[in-house]
């Protein structure tokens, strides 16, 4: 009969989906709260010993419950699928799968719409009105504009449901962890927008300790005290640079040297513009991956297959979330280096393109981030590490002795491996070959050979992390390392 269901109704299922994953998801967020507070009190002793491990226990009895909650939430919203395709919808409202909501398309909105010409639509759409009405009613509104494309009233691929879905699962995001939109000012700098910078860091933690799949969202996490601490302190890019040129390796003439003393001749608003360009590439990250994690985790591949169709993300990055939803590690783990490199190489390229390309410093500051970059992932090594630059000279002299066929010892190549990268990190082809080679690596190894250190990194207190990393912590070993960390060597 039309309008009833063979069996269970879909959006009943869904709901019941969306609860369990909820549930999961609390489960692990309270996780990670808890754990958060627990390592970054000062205690110690017997006693603290025995809490930490017994709390270990615990975190892993917590997994286990939230991992048959989500495996539970998995075979719902397949029913659900397999529902759809034996049962038949007769109302416009039951046509369209509202995963990942729990609201209900509006008949009123959906007639206004069904009465207006195409033009019409898209005008209304972008109205005062219905921006208000979709912000006081955010889940019936998914469900109506959900409803409206799947009875072709708005085109699945539009700037107006394009903006829609972009804007509601990043909301979604923001709510969940007290972001205010309207506060998240880049241009105010690091200490007014410290407690979201901590927010979005805490966020990705949180996917990543709520679906251990989500490797992209652990690893931002685990790498963000770099960045953080460099938000913190661009100020003491200059103050290195200053250490370094005025130290014993002055008078060496090498070009690089060059830079490092335009590095530290930079004026109070070079260093503002530098940290501002960094804080606009974290809120330009979260703004595309928030997203997108928000969207998986409530409706699955059928919301992130949403955005797509609408043209909010590319089918190349919905065929990563495919391979993280196929539960085959390789290709999770496939699908997560898709995501880095979507994040890496077209969300914020351009940024870096723009903090090379600023007058005068440009060059040197972004070499000097190169230079003092230190990843906070165990196991990773900085890019002056991985690509060293590497200075020939040749000694004096002929290459056999005079007069012999034999080949003269005291001529040859003397090559200095300096502390110096050879290479800047605004380079995106540089940038994406240290990732490669190095970092991505060292994430990897450590998610595959000791996945309960990971999460404890991840879950530990993010501020005390920051400290650790910030370059105001360590300019003694940095400035050392590069005056020092000169090697000498020699080729016949």
């Amino acid at each position: 009969m039309p309008g009833e269901f063979l069996g269970s109704d879909p959006v009943d299922l869904r709901a019941l989906a969306k609860d369990f994953q909820g549930a999961s998801a609390s489960l692990r967020r309270i996780q990670f709260t808890l754990t958060s507070v627990a390592g970054s009190v000062a205690w110690h002793g017997p006693d603290a010993e025995h809490f930490r491990q017994t709390w270990s226990s615990h975190k892993k009895v917590i997994t286990s419950v939230c991992q048959g909650l989500e495996n539970a939430s998995k075979d719902l919203a397949r029913n659900a699928d397999e529902q759809d395709q034996a049962s038949s919808v007769g109302s416009l409202s039951g046509k369209v799968q509202c995963a990942g909501t729990g609201g209900t398309p509006s008949k009123s909105q959906l007639d206004k719409l069904d009465a207006m010409t195409p033009e019409e639509r898209l005008k209304y759409l972008g109205s005062a009105e219905f921006k208000k009405w979709a912000a006081q009613n955010p889940d019936d509104a998914k469900a109506t504009m959900d409803a409206a494309v799947a009875s072709g009233l708005i085109p699945v691929k539009s700037e107006e449901y394009k903006d829609f879905l972009s804007g509601y699962w990043n909301n979604m995001a923001m709510e969940r962890m007290g972001i205010g939109p309207a506060t998240w000012d880049t241009s105010k700098g690091t200490a007014a927008n410290w407690d979201t910078i901590k927010k979005v860091y805490d966020f990705y933690g949180q996917q990543f300790l709520a679906n251990p799949d989500l490797q992209w969202a652990g690893m931002a996490n685990m790498i963000g005290p770099s960045f953080a601490g460099g938000f913190k302190d661009m100020d003491m890019i200059r103050s290195i640079a200053r250490e370094i040129v005025n130290g014993p390796i002055k008078n060496i003439p090498l070009a690089d040297l060059q830079m490092l003393r335009a590095a530290a001749a930079m004026t109070d608003q070079d260093v503002k513009f530098y940290e501002t360009a960094m804080l606009d590439m974290n809120k330009e990250i979260f703004l595309d991956q928030a997203r997108q994690h928000m969207a998986y985790e409530n409706g699955g591949m059928t919301e992130i297959n949403r955005l797509a169709a609408s043209g909010a993300i590319t089918p190349e990055t919905a065929k990563a979330w495919e391979y993280i939803d196929s539960k085959d590690p390789a290709k999770v783990q496939m699908g997560n280096t898709m995501l880095l490199d979507r994040e890496q190489n077209k969300i914020i390229a351009n940024d870096y393109d723009n903090m090379y390309k600023h007058p005068v410093t440009g060059p040197a500051v972004t070499y000097m981030v190169t230079l003092v970059g230190e990843p906070s992932i165990p196991g990773a090594k900085s890019y002056p590490e991985v690509f060293p630059l590497i200075v020939p000279v040749e000694t004096p002299g002929t290459t056999n002795i005079p007069f012999t066929p034999w080949d003269n010892p005291l001529q040859g190549t003397v090559e200095i491996t300096t502390p110096l990268p050879d290479g800047n990190i605004a380079n995106a082809d540089q940038r994406w070959d240290l990732i490669k080679q190095a970092t991505l690596p060292a994430y990897q190894r450590l998610l595959a050979e000791d996945p309960e250190r990971a999460r404890e990194i991840v879950a530990s207190d993010f501020n005390g992390r920051v400290e650790q990393a910030r370059p105001t912590n360590n300019i003694g070993p940095i400035t050392t390392r590069i005056v020092t960390g000169f090697e000498i060597g020699f080729k016949q």
